[in-house]
């Protein structure tokens, strides 16, 4: 078993934390943007819940450039590792283009 280096483990803490917020605002993003019918659920279902989104909040155009960006952030922390980041990365690439 390998012992992550506290450098890794930082590096892949950041990994962690835009791929996560970035996963977020997507789903908000697809919740307003994607048929019910590929979304698997009711479209619009935060507004209905009166849930706050990042749509709701900065807007449809600036909540997809900001997941965009922590996506890009996120995929610009792996080639630090101290490990073969390639399935992480392909990972995020698919997380990335996801349609629901």
């Amino acid at each position: 078993m390998h012992n992550a280096n506290e450098n890794d483990v930082s590096i892949l803490e950041s990994f962690s934390n835009h791929l996560g917020l970035a996963y977020q605002i997507q789903d908000d993003v697809l919740d307003v943007t994607t048929s019910e019918k590929v979304l698997g659920k009711r479209q619009n279902s935060d507004a209905i819940k009166n849930k706050p989104s990042y749509p709701s909040i900065i807007g449809l155009d600036e909540s997809i450039k900001t997941f965009e960006n922590l996506y890009q952030s996120a995929l610009d922390e792996l080639p630090k590792l101290s490990v073969q980041s390639e399935p992480l990365r392909l990972l995020t690439i698919r997380i990335m283009n996801r349609a629901f």
